[in-house]
């Protein structure tokens, strides 16, 4: 007889009476499980209450499962006492749900204390919020303490950020410590900036370690540089171990190139196994040249099988040819089945020509279906006619339906001419939809040059000032509106001193702006001397400016023998200077008598010598 633990789970009896023992028995969970019970999901038992046992029951997850009671909104009971019970309840989502309690967005109630209810209440995005606190940049408070509250807050960027602390470039602190706060500090762009650290060209550091620093180092082009690092033509290394450096090295080509690596036609080295190097390759064109490979006209193979090589061949015009496929007409093929070749084909001019193919008015063919083939053809003019088709003023055809064929159609002016179409104003139609049709038209007779008057004119449509529209929308229709010159004028646009607009912004409208001289003029802008402007910098305005001799004067400048200059370089300024006889002289300089030269060159110099 074996001696067994003293664990209810372990000793060999049905303590529970279910007729199973030990771990046989569901309510035991290992041999140290001191309880032999049964969970209520297999105990047999109804213990909700709810007419339904163990596995049957929906409180029921598995047979472990030591609670029979339904989920909340599974249960038939109103739960959170609103009315409402299970599904039926806007807190339960399914009947899994173990709370019936509505979410906070959706029961009823001002959470939040803020008089805002459910979605009424800013905090609320949907029903089914469990948060009705309002977002920290709609909340009403100096939530970071700088005196700014919500969207006046630099922190804040929409009603629904939360978070209202200001970025690192508005917070008023030196946050890389550099001496420099916010908009002061170099690192910032703007107020929204979060960080304020210097660009590398800007630290103070010598970030790639070749003793110089910022702006003195050669890799930094400006303050807002990230980068410090030289390009490697420029970083005094001999970086593809050439024993040449920087500039000294045939692979830079100045010193911001980022690669000392020589070009394949300046490494000296045969790179196509040709003999040849460098330059010396056919297949070089400059030092700068990446590909030392012979083109096929110079690599010494019949590229194309014709038993040719390079320059013997055809296919090649030059040693830098890179194709040495015979042309169409020289390659013994008939390309165009035709059953001639080469030169024996109308197609090929000579033996260099690439197409083999005739052309339309060439070809033995009827192209266009007319009976006609080539020259027999009115569509050919010669042999080297790539269209065989009839013009439409020469192919026998109604085309445009009025009657009328070829040139006999107003619409054709030779056989040559491709469109047989009559002028809109020689078509019998009302093109503009006004009621008056080709010349009874006004659209057909309005003089403008370049649009072929008359049954020839390609326009219908009414000039604006003569189309019984109010095409400036001031009230005012075709010769009615101050626009219009004539029933020709195509433009009913007021001018600007009579369009009822202040244009200049002055508050003065048309002819009561001092700007219009009359009700054609298109400029409304006030004169120099009447536009309440110092426009000459001498601090006098307007009619107060000696310079200005009415309200229409349009320059400011004071004479000059008035303006405190000294304008002919003699020292003297204005009145002091003799060449001016009063402040409205207009110019400065001395006479002739009086400006201390020999203006004759005979050797006397103003009143030295007077010649009677």
């Amino acid at each position: 007889m074996s001696e067994r633990g003293g664990d209810v789970c372990d000793d060999g009896g049905d303590n529970d009476g279910d007729g199973a023992v030990d771990l046989d028995d569901v309510g035991c969970v290992s041999t140290t499980d001191n309880d032999e019970a049964n969970p209520a999901c297999s105990d047999g038992k109804d213990n909700d209450g709810d007419g339904a046992v163990d596995l049957s029951d929906p409180g029921c997850v598995s047979t472990a499962d030591n609670d029979e009671a339904n989920a909340a909104c599974n249960d038939g009971v109103d739960n959170d006492s609103d009315g409402k019970v299970d599904l039926a309840d806007p807190g339960c989502v399914n009947t899994d749900d173990g709370s019936e309690a509505d979410f906070a967005c959706d029961d009823g109630k001002d959470n939040d204390g803020d008089g805002d209810v459910d979605l009424a209440d800013p905090g609320c995005t949907s029903i089914e919020d469990t948060n009705e606190a309002d977002f920290i940049c709609n909340d009403g408070f100096d939530n970071d303490g700088d005196g700014q509250v919500d969207l006046d807050d630099v922190g804040c960027f929409s009603l629904t950020d939360n978070d209202e602390t200001n970025p690192a470039c508005s917070d008023s602190l030196d946050n890389d410590g550099d001496g420099d706060v916010d908009l002061v500090d170099l690192g910032c762009s703007s107020l929204q900036d979060n960080d304020e650290i210097n660009a590398a060209c800007d630290d103070g550091v010598d970030n790639d370690g070749d003793g110089s620093i910022d702006l003195a180092d050669l890799g930094c082009s400006s303050l807002a540089d990230t980068d410090e690092r030289n390009a490697a033509c420029n970083d005094g290394l001999d970086n593809d171990g050439d024993g040449k450096i920087d500039l000294a090295d045939s692979g830079c080509v100045n010193i911001d190139d980022t690669a000392e690596n020589d070009f394949a036609c300046d490494d000296g080295l045969d790179n196509d196994g040709d003999g040849d190097i460098d330059l010396a390759d056919v297949g070089c064109i400059s030092l700068t040249d990446n590909d030392e490979t012979n083109p096929q006209c110079s690599d010494g193979r019949d590229n194309d099988g014709d038993g040719d090589v390079d320059l013997n061949d055809l296919g090649c015009s030059a040693v830098n040819d890179n194709d040495e496929l015979d042309p169409a007409c020289s390659d013994g093929l008939d390309n165009d089945g035709d059953g001639n070749i080469d030169l024996a084909d109308l197609g090929c001019v000579s033996i260099y020509d690439g197409d083999e193919t005739n052309v339309a008015c060439d070809d033995g063919l009827d192209n266009d279906g007319d009976a006609k083939v080539d020259l027999s053809d009115p569509g050919c003019v010669n042999i080297a006619d790539t269209s065989e088709s009839d013009f439409a003023c020469n192919d026998g055809l109604d085309n445009d339906g009025d009657g009328n064929v070829d040139l006999d159609d107003l619409g054709c002016k030779s056989i040559t001419d491709n469109d047989e179409a009559n002028a809109a104003c020689n078509d019998g139609l009302d093109n503009d939809g006004d009621g008056a049709i080709d010349l009874d038209d006004l659209g057909c007779n309005d003089g403008i040059p370049d649009d072929g008057d008359g049954i020839n004119d390609i326009d219908e449509t009414n000039p604006a000032c003569a189309d019984g529209i109010d095409n400036d929308g001031d009230g005012a229709t075709d010769l009615s509106d101050a626009g219009c010159v004539s029933i020709y004028d195509r433009d009913e646009s007021n001018p600007q001193c009579a369009d009822g607009i202040d244009n200049d912004g002055d508050g003065q409208v048309d002819l009561a702006d001092v700007g219009c001289s009359s009700s054609s003029d298109t400029d409304e802008t006030d004169p120099q001397c009447s536009d309440e402007r110092d426009n000459d910098g001498d601090g006098d305005v307007d009619l107060d400016d000696y310079g200005c001799v009415s309200v229409q004067d349009n320059d400011e400048t004071n004479p000059a023998c008035d303006d405190g200059i000294d304008n002919d370089g003699d020292g003297r300024v204005d009145l002091d200077d003799l060449g001016c006889s009063s402040i409205d002289d207009t110019s400065e300089a001395d006479a002739a008598c009086n400006d201390s030269l020999d203006n004759d060159g005979d050797g006397d110099v103003d009143l030295s010598l007077i010649h009677i």
